[in-house]
């Protein structure tokens, strides 16, 4: 037969390891949480580059047309 002892050791190392064990799931999901908003951080700084380049071919397409109407203009 178990000492009482004994079984409140073996209750407060089981309650120990449990809490542990939520602590580093705890860990895990938190260092998850920081590297997906990361990555979301770069992903969006990337589009935002995208973006931007998108919007100055279009400005020195647009530009481009101008410059070319005005050619034809000075040629007529």
């Amino acid at each position: 037969m178990k000492s009482i002892e004994e079984v409140r050791y073996r209750k407060n190392q089981g309650e120990s390891e449990k809490n542990t064990s939520e602590a580093v799931t705890l860990d895990r999901l938190i260092q998850r949480r920081s590297w997906n908003e990361a990555k979301s951080r770069e992903q969006n700084k990337r589009t935002s580059v995208i973006n931007l380049n998108s919007e100055t071919i279009a400005e020195h397409e647009e530009q481009a047309g101008v410059e070319e109407k005005q050619v034809e203009e000075d040629n007529d």
